[in-house]
């Protein structure tokens, strides 16, 4: 079963006059597909939409339920049962890092479960193969040694080792450079397809969301402003850039080359897809349309 929330509002500091509110009747699915993405601008909800999901913030009102088990009202075991299923990682995890090598800092969890030390020895390189981190080369060095891309994805590994059903990320590829980005992204692929972890990730970054995810939801003002594959979301551009956020790029020259040469698709996700479809439309000589598209036309609609 997935995760659930019907009609959930937070509102932070409530009954009081620094009364802020988060999320506004929010209902969604979510864990339904391998990856998710949920994007928006600053202070549009994503980061506490995260928090509600393993029960570190209780809706104001609403519910939230994972694998058809409500959070509300959760304590003690059932809670601990609730973080071990629904695993989250901050933004920049790598600066929880706190351990002298990096096994320990990655086994630091599942010895907090009480398990025996060849089951966490196990968990451990189970966790630091699946996010790309060999574990000869790695297990003894101090996490302060690595660069900042294997810091997260060490910080992440962590978080793996509990072995999570549903794994949640807040902004995994913030500082990281492009080619960090990549790596990242790909190895959250390599988690949902190869070991059936269902991902959640949040990001501010269209870019990133729509190359890596399965499904995107997109918030705005604290409420669900739409949702659907990438392929859906990138043919609504102007409802996008409405709610604040900047294509990707490849996306923006998709709908520049639209009102040029008929039949250009704007549903592309990444340089492969664009530089296809330049080839087929544009090596074909596709004339240029002979009068300027009405604006919908323009747009797909």
């Amino acid at each position: 079963m997935p995760i659930e929330l019907e009609n959930v509002s937070h509102v932070y500091d409530a009954g009081t006059p620094f009364a802020a509110r988060a999320l506004h009747q929010l209902s969604c699915r979510l864990g339904t597909a391998d990856l998710t993405g949920i994007i928006g601008p600053t202070g549009s909800g994503k980061s506490t939409l995260l928090q509600m999901l393993n029960g570190l913030l209780i809706p104001t009102s609403g519910q939230v339920r994972v694998d058809g088990v409500p959070t509300r009202g959760l304590k003690g075991p059932a809670l601990r049962d609730l973080r071990q299923r629904v695993g989250l990682v901050f933004q920049f995890p790598e600066d929880q890092l706190f351990e002298r090598t990096v096994f320990d800092d990655v086994a630091f969890g599942p010895r907090n479960q009480g398990l025996g030390e060849a089951e966490v020895q196990e968990r451990v390189r189970w966790a630091m193969e699946a996010v790309q981190l060999d574990f000869t080369a790695f297990a003894a060095r101090d996490p302060y040694s690595l660069s900042g891309g294997e810091k997260r994805r060490a910080a992440i590994a962590g978080a793996l080792a509990r072995r999570p059903r549903y794994l949640l990320l807040d902004e995994p590829t913030a500082g990281l450079d492009a080619a960090g980005r990549l790596q990242l992204l790909g190895v959250m692929r390599q988690l949902a397809v190869d070991y059936g972890t269902r991902v959640v990730l949040v990001s501010h970054r269209l870019e990133d969301v729509v190359i890596a995810c399965d499904e995107v939801l997109v918030m705005c003002g604290g409420e669900l402003f739409m949702q659907g594959s990438p392929r859906q979301i990138l043919q609504r551009s102007d409802e996008l850039r409405s709610g604040g956020l900047e294509l990707p790029w490849f996306s923006e020259l998709a709908w520049s080359l639209k009102r040029h040469f008929v039949g250009f698709r704007t549903d592309l996700v990444g340089l492969e897809e664009l530089a296809d479809e330049i080839t087929r439309v544009v090596g074909a000589g596709r004339p240029r349309p002979s009068a300027p598209a009405a604006r919908g036309e323009q747009h797909g609609v």
